[in-house]
């Protein structure tokens, strides 16, 4: 009976710990967006003991730049100029690939 309690407890104990730093980590914000990301490493500086830091407004500007670019990027309907160069490369290639086939059955027919 005593190891069956045994065996129970550390189970519990192995797939509780995770769960719950999953489940507080989702809660503040660390698997969220950008701006609930930064702004739950803001609230750990605050917490844990040590150096603060300190953003100039030249680092803000910038972050503030790599955040605008992050929201273009994540837009679905973006598609980048190398994405669509790649996807008419390969259309064109296939195009060459597949033309003596093409031009086969329009003969024979």
């Amino acid at each position: 009976m005593a190891s069956a309690v045994w065996k129970l407890f550390k189970f519990s104990f192995r797939v509780g710990v995770p769960v719950t730093a999953v489940y507080v980590t989702t809660q503040e914000g660390l698997w969220g967006s950008t701006e609930k990301t930064f702004l739950f490493y803001k609230k750990i500086e605050e917490i844990l003991p040590g150096k603060e830091v300190v953003i100039s407004k030249d680092q803000e500007d910038k972050l503030r730049e790599v955040v605008e670019k992050m929201q273009i990027w994540s837009n679905p309907d973006h598609v980048p100029l190398a994405v669509r160069w790649n996807n008419g490369v390969i259309k064109a290639v296939t195009f060459l690939d597949s033309l003596p086939d093409q031009v086969k059955k329009l003969i024979i027919k």
